[in-house]
């Protein structure tokens, strides 16, 4: 039997693609991308996105209003239908990542891994964008 994987879909909101823009424009190392990626934690598994110039074995990449996105192996189902955006209205202002699709805060974590911003899967101020 032939497993069939779904082609890597991510949604980047506006606000947010002027933001991972000017943020891209903004760096001095060439080649960089957007790296979507989950991680685990105490609370659960949490998403995180970083700007990375090294490809690993297993990525997905799709590119979305001229911004490369590189998903790794073991975070691709989790990351397949999420949503980035940035809000700017608030104390916690900063990348959101959702996926309707999944609910990250039932999958169980290990304590002592690192988080990026809080439960939500958040990524803003003392993140690790």
């Amino acid at each position: 039997m032939e497993v069939q994987v779904k082609p890597l879909i991510v949604e980047i909101t506006e606000n947010a693609v002027e933001q991972i823009k000017a943020t891209l424009a903004s760096q001095t190392v060439p080649d960089l991308f957007l790296r979507i990626y989950v991680q685990g934690g105490c609370s659960g598994i949490s998403f995180g996105m970083a700007l990375d110039n090294r490809g690993l074995d297993g990525d997905e990449t799709i590119e979305h209003e001229d911004i490369k996105v590189v998903v790794d192996k073991n975070s691709l189902s989790y990351v397949n239908g999420a949503i980035v955006d940035f809000d700017d209205s608030g104390e916690k202002s900063g990348f959101k990542i959702s996926n309707p699709n999944i609910d990250l805060s039932a999958m169980g974590g290990s304590c002592g891994s690192g988080s990026c911003g809080s439960d939500s899967g958040s990524c803003g101020s003392g993140g690790c964008c």
